[in-house]
């Protein structure tokens, strides 16, 4: 933060914008331009009395601070915004799409919502902001990122803004997944690198990695993926008749706002299985894929595991047959732990949002052709037929 503003001179060597980069990876190119030893010197100029807080770059608010970049790097406020979190926070607008507490109402009716903290600006830009504690939820910590290593290896390397969203797991130009941690010493990726294609912690090189290749039986990552990209806005949506559609997945027509939210409730619903449960839902190959790439392994305490999201997509992929075979395992797990799960007096504790009403019709129609199917007594039967049924199909696929 910063009390006061004046005019600096602008940089004598400058480089332009990517075509959706992140401010972070903007800085970090400017600042290598510069033969700058360190990032923060582009935004803490010694000349210069005033500060931004490299904490504070993604989701850049103060009108000061724009102006002050602006003057530094000869770029518009506009510029500078479609650089930052700030250009998604459209589908995050509608907060009741998103219920943290629903409790039946035949108890109180109770629907509590994400209420983000109002962060204190002193004289914000007049643009639509992304909130501090939406950008938790649904974007990665400010200072870290995810990559694709084959994106870095083109002619200009530079960090994508959409690899900040917690949600999204592949590359859809290359068909990798996407890296948070150094695959060499774990480290998390920082979002401000010197040399963007290699780990300032232990110096080697990102592109080594070759294990994280989408195996054919895992595509359906990248479909999802492509969804999740065109609720954000990064993809063109899908109201032309030249765009293919997925249309195994009903999300595919769903507005921005419904899909992110179907897509964070059905994560939610994941969040008490354990990995032996997880295997009894998934085939063979695919499983086997996922450890592979150690999304079982992986902790990730404090968000939204990759795993659930893979999963989430994988359920989507061939609806609605892969939706009630996870109703089973829901159940299955239900009655070994004694626990209430997600789907449980549904609709009521199903965390999706009052306005998400196609989203909701989806479920409820699948959901709807399960309940008379549901047998305590062939459970673990229906679970078992079901993972041969797929891995067959698995096996046999080219």
């Amino acid at each position: 933060m910063h009390t006061t503003t004046h005019s600096i001179a602008p940089l004598p060597v400058r480089v332009p914008p990517q075509p959706w980069e992140d401010l972070h990876s903007f800085l970090t190119r400017t600042a290598k331009q510069m033969h700058y030893e360190r990032v923060n010197q582009v935004i803490q100029p010694e000349m210069s009395h005033f500060r931004i807080a490299s904490s504070q770059v993604s989701l850049l608010a103060e009108r000061a601070d724009y102006r002050f970049l602006s003057d530094l790097l000869l770029l518009s406020e506009e510029a500078l915004y479609q650089m930052t979190l700030h250009r998604f926070s459209a589908p995050f607008k509608h907060l009741e799409y998103f219920p943290v507490i629903k409790v039946p109402s035949w108890r109180s009716g109770l629907t509590e919502y994400l209420k983000p903290k109002i962060a204190l600006h002193h004289d914000p830009i007049e643009r639509p902001r992304l909130q501090r504690d939406l950008h938790r939820t649904f974007f990665l910590p400010n200072q870290t990122t995810q990559i694709c290593p084959l994106c870095l290896q083109e002619e200009v390397a530079y960090d994508r803004l959409y690899w900040k969203a917690r949600y999204l797991l592949t590359c859809h130009k290359h068909r990798l997944l996407l890296l948070r941690h150094c695959p060499h010493c774990s480290r998390r990726i920082p979002s401000q690198r010197l040399d963007p294609t290699s780990c300032p912690y232990c110096r080697h090189s990102y592109a080594s990695t070759v294990t994280l290749r989408i195996a054919p039986e895992a595509m359906g990552l990248v479909s999802g993926d492509q969804l999740t990209l065109r609720a954000l806005g990064v993809l063109p949506p899908l109201d032309h008749p030249s765009i293919p559609l997925e249309l195994n997945d009903p999300r595919t027509l769903l507005p921005p706002q419904q899909y992110i939210a179907l897509l964070r409730a059905f994560c939610i619903s994941l969040h008490r299985l354990q990995p032996a449960d997880v295997q009894s839902l998934l085939p063979n190959a695919f499983t086997a894929f996922l450890h592979t790439n150690q999304l079982f392994q992986r902790p990730y305490p404090d968000a939204v595991p990759p795993l659930q999201v893979a999963i989430t997509h994988w359920i989507f992929s061939a609806w609605p047959d892969h939706f009630l075979a996870f109703l089973d395992v829901l159940a299955c797990w239900s009655r070994k732990t004694k626990k209430k799960h997600a789907f449980d007096n549904f609709p009521h504790h199903f965390l999706l949002g009052d306005l998400a009403k196609d989203a909701l019709a989806i479920v409820s129609h699948a959901y709807q052709q399960y309940q008379p199917t549901y047998s305590l007594q062939t459970l673990e039967h229906r679970i078992q037929e079901h993972l041969d049924a797929c891995n067959t199909a698995s096996s046999s696929s080219p």
